[in-house]
């Protein structure tokens, strides 16, 4: 496929542990393509604990996260709660254009209209300074129940994902919405905090 869409691209076939070999290849690379899902199902990960915290710590992104259905791009929804970290990764997913194309949606999971109105009005006028033309969207609900239900209605094909930290070491670098959402997403994932 890379080579059909004229994109440079390599092929690394190494030994040993697939978390150090995908470290060490991602000092020189500007995106990293994984496929998260197979490395819980196939036992590389019994669990998205150290090993991936440590492949998150190493600086192992942005990456995307893809599933097993190859499926065109068209539909990108950028989950945004307003933190710095949200706002890093929607800012990363912008200026990298991998989809320039695909109709966006920004949503927020808040339970004031206004604050939430406030919030999706900045990230709008971000996208907008960058060419793009978002649709928004405020959910009163929480983002780590709702985010998967609300990306399969709206039928997107990616979803940027941000975190926000919590106290334990995984959650405080992915954040528990985004671990909910690696270990039961059908769509990709764009992860770049």
């Amino acid at each position: 496929r890379c080579e059909q869409a004229s994109v440079a691209y390599s092929t690394v076939h190494e030994r040993g542990d697939p978390l150090t070999s995908l470290t060490a290849l991602a000092r020189y690379h500007d995106l990293m393509v994984v496929g998260f899902q197979g490395l819980f199902e196939h036992g590389v990960l019994d669990e998205p604990d150290d090993e991936l915290a440590t492949l998150v710590q190493e600086g192992v992104r942005p990456l995307v996260a893809v599933t097993d259905e190859d499926r065109p791009i068209e539909r990108v929804l950028i989950a945004y709660s307003g933190s710095m970290e949200s706002a890093k990764t929607m800012k990363r997913y912008t200026q990298l254009r991998l989809w320039p194309e695909a109709k966006l949606r920004v949503v927020t999971f808040h339970s004031d209209p206004e604050a939430g109105a406030d919030r999706l009005s900045q990230a709008a006028d971000y996208l907008r300074a960058h060419d793009f033309e978002p649709e928004v969207d405020c959910v009163n609900a929480p983002p780590r129940d709702n985010l998967l239900d609300y990306a399969r209605q709206w039928e997107a094909d990616l979803i940027v994902l941000g975190n926000s930290a919590k106290s334990l070491l995984l959650r405080k670098i992915l954040g528990e919405t985004a671990l909910h959402i690696m270990r039961d997403s059908d769509r990709m994932l764009f992860l770049a905090q």
